[in-house]
């Protein structure tokens, strides 16, 4: 009987918030209903509290519905019809792209740091060569080490460079370069999850040499098998399989040529900017000058 009364007087009380003028806490806006129509608030707003902490995060965060989690799993199970629904304007159940770029970003880095994880070894020792030059491996070990360091920052400083590769091999599919970033972000979030994944087996595995060779392998190939998926998905199938992989290639390569030539030009801008720096700091002194007293 109490459930009864309970249930009977919630739908009293939604029914009174959807046929009462409210006036919106967020934007002053007066309207009917549960939400306002001018910014989307609630009208059943309450105060902040330790209820509010243990349901309404977890609630945002994990609802099967909608939020990370929803985003993820949409993004691991039908990647490019995903992507293309919320292009189209599908947006409301998924997280900001960019928002859980960063997230994720922020997450993989406290994994990767906490568990000790490093490839720098392990990557080193499948490139070494005996016939390079001290100079050559003296770069190499520093570009290891930066990238070690530096993941998560390559990954988001790759996806305009991912970006027109794939607009530019995918032009005729009708979609812009701004699309086509979005697109990218949303790959990189699931390139990140992934890269999440093989964080934790590697360290499970030792961090050995060999465990670091059949982890990438694999990992390179379910990449690519992920991003042929996605952009087949993507155009509904207006490209066959084969013509979306070989676009796929030549995208993320001339996208890595792109990311290299510009890293290279700056390099050697900055190489020039501290030559001339340091030459215009640098004055030799001038031998100093006797006079000769005649006698």
């Amino acid at each position: 009987m109490i459930s009864i009364n309970s249930t009977k007087q919630s739908h009293h009380h939604h029914d009174h918030l959807t046929s009462e003028v409210v006036a919106c806490q967020n934007c002053d806006h007066e309207y009917t209903g549960r939400y306002c129509s001018q910014c989307g608030q609630r009208a059943d707003t309450h105060r902040i509290n330790w209820h509010y902490i243990w349901h309404e995060i977890p609630h945002s965060v994990w609802h099967v519905d909608h939020g990370i989690a929803y985003t993820l799993r949409q993004l691991t199970v039908r990647p490019g019809h995903t992507i293309r629904e919320f292009l189209e304007g599908k947006r409301v159940n998924h997280y900001r792209p960019l928002a859980l770029l960063l997230m994720l970003s922020a997450v993989l880095l406290f994994v990767q740091h906490g568990l000790g994880v490093s490839y720098m070894k392990a990557s080193q020792a499948m490139l070494d060569s005996k016939q390079a030059s001290a100079d050559a491996q003296a770069f190499q070990n520093q570009l290891f080490e930066w990238m070690d360091h530096n993941q998560t920052l390559v990954y988001i400083l790759m996806i305009p460079f991912l970006a027109f590769g794939n607009w530019f091999m995918f032009r005729r599919q009708r979609y812009n370069y701004p699309e086509m970033m979005v697109v990218q972000t949303f790959v990189t979030n699931f390139t990140m999850l992934m890269s999440l994944a093989i964080v934790v087996l590697f360290w499970a595995l030792g961090g050995s040499v060999e465990a670091y060779k059949i982890i990438m392998g694999v990992s390179v190939v379910a990449m690519f098998g992920y991003y042929a998926l996605t952009y087949y998905q993507l155009f509904q199938g207006r490209l066959g399989i084969f013509s979306v992989v070989w676009r796929s290639v030549v995208a993320y390569a001339l996208s890595y040529l792109l990311f290299i030539a510009l890293g290279m030009l700056i390099g050697i801008g900055y190489g020039v900017y501290l030559g001339i720096t340091k030459s215009s700091t640098f004055k030799p002194e001038k031998p100093a000058t006797t006079v000769q007293q005649s006698h």
